[in-house]
């Protein structure tokens, strides 16, 4: 069974984690630090931030291994600061072996970025799309460069059949043709929002790595999913909701803690071998919920959808939207 013991050496290597000041992210970071890794923790929380690279830094596993630690501002659901920290990237470093892009969120709160895209579509996609997107002249100059995207299991809950709708989702109207506020209205919209942004993540996956290879390059992408795991990611879920979805969970032993969801998210990462044709994800007695790291073909409706050109069309789509292209190096140096 593929462990934290199996993650290859780091040392002399630079990996940058999107979401690195908390759950599955400053995990994953941390582990990658005490391997040896030069890491950069990406966040929008300055605060956070500090402290997180001050706890690392602290850590006798980094120190032992030793492992570096640095920080980079950014905010995934907002364009400018996307583009304003790949730029100061680019800046500091001229090699990126690994991009984790593991930062998401969900909300029953309705609400759109600031650049009036829908909130989950932006962060967990749009934002990662662009950020990508900023890093691939940095990825493209390392020779094996991994770019691995976090998704859900609910990825196959999403729909794949108007792509375009995405970007706008919204509750049911209401009262005055305003997004409606009744709990099963929010509930319907949270949870197809955040199941279409994590579908995205996955297209956007498969895409990028169809490009990298028909651009002759060296790097690969990935993704992975960490199953039913225990973080925070349902803070904003109200309380019942949660401690009832999470208890069932329990129960159920479909659920595992954070040191095991975070398995197949750095395999996926770091492992030579990683298929990126396949899902990385749990394989316990619930197929995808809990359990030790392994791989899966996509869910068969979602197999059909890139079929037919569902993550090229999605690639299209997400271009329109942001207002530019972002194009594959064609090849190696900046």
């Amino acid at each position: 069974m593929w462990s934290v013991a199996d993650i290859p050496d780091q040392r002399g290597r630079r990996v940058l984690v999107t979401g690195a000041t908390s759950g599955l992210g400053r995990y994953a970071a941390l582990l990658l630090a005490r391997a040896g890794a030069a890491v950069t923790l990406a966040g929008r929380d300055e605060q956070r931030l500090a402290a997180t690279a001050a706890e690392f830094a602290a850590d006798s596993g980094v120190r032992t291994a030793a492992g570096t630690v640095e920080t980079l501002l950014v905010d995934l659901s907002a364009l400018d600061s996307v583009r304003r920290a790949g730029d100061e990237f680019q800046d500091r470093h001229g090699r990126l072996d690994v991009l984790l892009n593991a930062a998401g969120m969900q909300s029953f709160r309705y609400a759109r970025s600031a650049d009036g895209i829908e909130q989950h579509l932006a962060t967990n996609y749009v934002g990662t799309f662009a950020f990508t997107g900023a890093l691939l002249p940095v990825l493209a100059a390392t020779p094996g460069a991994r770019i691995t995207t976090v998704t859900s299991m609910v990825y196959k809950w999403g729909d794949p059949g108007d792509l375009a709708a995405w970007f706008d989702a919204a509750p049911e109207p209401g009262p005055g043709n305003a997004p409606s506020r009744r709990f099963r209205h929010r509930f319907a919209y949270s949870k197809l929002a955040y199941s279409n942004s994590k579908l995205a993540v996955t297209l956007f996956a498969v895409e990028l790595d169809r490009r990298l290879r028909a651009a002759g390059l060296s790097a690969s992408a990935t993704v992975a999913h960490p199953g039913t795991t225990f973080t925070g990611l349902l803070r904003e879920w109200p309380a019942p909701v949660a401690r009832l979805y999470m208890g069932t969970a329990r129960l159920a032993r479909a659920a595992h803690p954070i040191e095991q969801g975070v398995l197949p998210l750095l395999r996926a990462a770091t492992a030579p071998e990683a298929d990126s044709s396949m899902i990385h994800a749990p394989a316990g007695p619930i197929r995808e919920q809990a359990g030790p790291p392994a791989t899966f073909p996509f869910a068969g409706n979602i197999a059909e959808a890139i079929a037919e050109g569902a993550a090229q069309r999605l690639w299209e789509l997400t271009e329109d939207r942001i207002g530019y292209a972002v194009p594959i190096p064609s090849s190696l140096g900046r």
